[in-house]
């Protein structure tokens, strides 16, 4: 139907610049950002600008730039996007209600929690995660209309964030069948940690089967992916209701990538992957 309300997956790229405020650097300014700032701060060079130290309000100048241009890009209210931050780690659960979305007018509120949960009757509001290189796993349920995001890097995973993202949804009703599981763009196959084993890979079992040391270079290389479908597998989902964005965030020119940004620094900041109901769209 040409108005049903349907769930739109978002994934910025580096198309719009970096998606937090704190990330906002001179190396990852668009072009339109440095012409705004030199115009706020009447600089007449660019060396001016590359010199600067950007203050909190002019980072928070520029995120709301990028948050215009998406909210413009996929018609939707820019002020209404929303984030977890991830304080817990304990699969804590944030449902975002009406109620919440007119007492945060400007959006972007602190939200401890883990995971972001949303109902299809509140359409036009974003809920997303900015990252570089970590997987973000948007679950929904399409028979009952609701959806949950959240941020699923090694450390998440390893702590069973994704499953409780999923079994916030068993608890709402859901049925494996009715789950269809999207997980965004992430550092690929040769993503890896020299000499030791990450710190945050507790789970042997799982990590056991994910992470491949290669003594050549005494390396160990992290298959996030693999990961997480092991995860999935673990509570019921079906294969078939899983797709994943493999396009890889550290080679990829349009990603920001964590690891790679400590030698390029191009490849700093954040992009954000999300989910937004919409009338009239498509996934």
């Amino acid at each position: 139907m040409k108005n049903a309300v349907q769930l739109t997956y978002i994934d910025t790229k580096n198309i719009y610049g970096t998606m937090n405020i704190s990330s906002v650097h001179f190396c990852n300014l668009t072009d339109r950002d440095k012409s705004l700032l030199m115009k706020i701060h009447h600089f007449s060079d660019i060396n001016e600008l590359k010199n600067y130290s950007f203050t909190r309000s002019d980072q928070e100048i520029i995120f709301t730039e990028h948050r215009k241009d998406i909210g413009f890009d996929y018609n939707f209210d820019w002020h209404k996007m929303f984030m977890a931050d991830q304080a817990y780690l304990n699969g804590s659960v944030f449902e975002i209600t009406k109620d919440f979305v007119l007492a945060n007018p400007s959006g972007w509120p602190n939200i401890p929690e883990d995971i972001l949960m949303i109902r299809k009757n509140l359409d036009g509001v974003l809920i997303g995660q900015p990252v570089a290189d970590c997987p973000v796993v948007i679950a929904e349920d399409r028979k009952q209309g609701i959806t949950t995001v959240t941020h699923s890097g090694g450390k998440m995973i390893d702590k069973k964030i994704p499953i409780a993202a999923i079994e916030t949804l068993y608890r709402e009703g859901s049925n494996p069948g009715d789950i269809y599981v999207r997980v965004g763009a992430c550092a690929g196959k040769k993503w890896h940690y020299e000499k030791n084993m990450p710190d945050w890979a507790k789970d042997k079992q799982l990590w056991n089967q994910a992470i491949t040391y290669r003594k050549k270079d005494d390396s160990y290389y992290i298959d996030l992916r693999k990961a997480l479908a092991l995860e999935f597998q673990s509570i019921g989902l079906d294969k078939n209701n899983i797709s994943y964005d493999f396009h890889d965030t550290i080679s990829n020119p349009q990603y920001y990538s964590s690891s790679q940004a400590t030698t390029d620094e191009s490849k700093y900041g954040r992009h954000l992957i999300g989910a937004i109901y919409q009338k009239g769209r498509s996934r």
